[in-house]
């Protein structure tokens, strides 16, 4: 029915009627749909055009929604909104998801050129940066923050990203947008490709790739260092065991970051050169099998083609299904040629 057609029909009905109509529907709701939405209106009613007009058009107290997004913050990390405590009480913590989803609509209502705008985009980082921990560690009374909150981790990270540059192409931005993408906890439904296709999809200029380029390169380099620290340390307690898997996971991640933005500038021989340098996989064949799955994300056929010949002259024997791909790109290139010669 429509809600006109709605309207008219309610009107055959005495008050008693009404209201039990009402409460039913109101069992159908969602929680979160009664707790944001309809308890507002039963307890204070429908505001007229006015009262929502004014309300739509109040500014933001940014200093107290700053203290607030920090303090709640910090109360996060304590999982204060996950574990027993005297500060966050029990029917609160639930409600963590409708103040993060409230954060972000209005962090990203303040316009470029605000004067809060630079640290409205900090404040976003920190949001997304929670939830990504989030993902690894219960902060929350779930293991996916992003579907809680209703928003993918790409669209955050997006969103995050964009505004943060509007800021400026700078060494820092870039350095905190690739910190962001590839040193960053996962939600199911994510990968760090997927970030870092949000992130190519703002490279719109050669001048900006590069610059992502060089502080990933710079960024591995770091990784670099601190992995051979700890390989002089010579300690093989779980503490060092575990920050060298991380140090070799982020080095792998910049790694096809690297590739993925020169392959994106159609300078796949430098792609598969730096490739290769930086790679921590002992097996030459599983990193063949990495890069080219980089290539396949990020190139076209011709690239993938000349990454897989240049394994092979390194003497690495591809698995079976990347064997079939590239006979199947051989024969189709044969056809081709073929055609042409016709």
């Amino acid at each position: 029915m429509k809600v006109g057609e709605v309207r008219e029909k309610l009107k055959e009905y005495d008050q008693a009627a009404l209201i039990e109509m009402f409460v039913a529907a109101y069992k159908l709701l969602p929680k979160y749909a009664k707790e944001t939405e309809m308890d507002p209106i039963i307890q204070n009613g429908i505001p007229s055009g006015k009262e929502r007009k004014a309300k739509q058009e109040a500014p933001v107290d940014f200093d107290a929604l700053e203290a607030e997004i920090l303090e709640f913050v910090e109360d996060a990390y304590q999982q204060n909104y996950f574990a027993p405590n005297r500060k966050i009480p029990k029917s609160k913590r639930p409600k963590w998801r409708f103040m993060v989803k409230d954060y972000i609509k209005k962090l990203q209502k303040i316009p470029e050129g605000d004067a809060n705008f630079r640290r409205s985009c900090e404040l976003l980082l920190k949001l997304y940066s929670m939830l990504c921990y989030a993902c690894s560690f219960y902060l929350f009374s779930t293991d996916d923050p992003f579907r809680s909150v209703g928003i993918t981790q790409p669209e955050l990270y997006h969103l995050m990203a964009a505004r943060t540059f509007q800021t400026g192409w700078t060494e820092a931005n870039a350095r905190e947008m690739i910190r962001a993408a590839a040193f960053c906890g996962l939600s199911r439904e994510c990968l760090h490709a997927y970030l870092y296709s949000e992130l190519m999809g703002l490279l719109k200029i050669p001048d900006t790739k590069k610059l992502i380029i060089e502080q990933a390169e710079l960024m591995l380099k770091e990784e670099e260092e601190k992995l051979a620290e700890l390989k002089r340390q010579k300690k093989r307690a779980y503490d060092s065991s575990h920050r060298e898997f991380e140090h070799r996971e982020n080095i792998g991640e910049l790694n096809e970051l690297i590739a993925g933005v020169y392959v994106s500038m159609r300078e796949t021989e430098k792609a598969v050169k730096s490739f290769w340098k930086y790679t921590q996989e002992r097996e030459g064949e599983i990193s063949l099998y990495v890069l080219l799955r980089v290539i396949g994300r990020f190139g076209d056929a011709a690239d993938w083609k000349l990454a897989y010949e240049d394994g092979l002259k390194r003497k690495i024997e591809p698995r079976k299904p990347l064997q079939k791909i590239y006979h199947d790109m051989c024969e189709k290139a044969a056809e081709n040629s073929e055609e042409k010669r016709k």
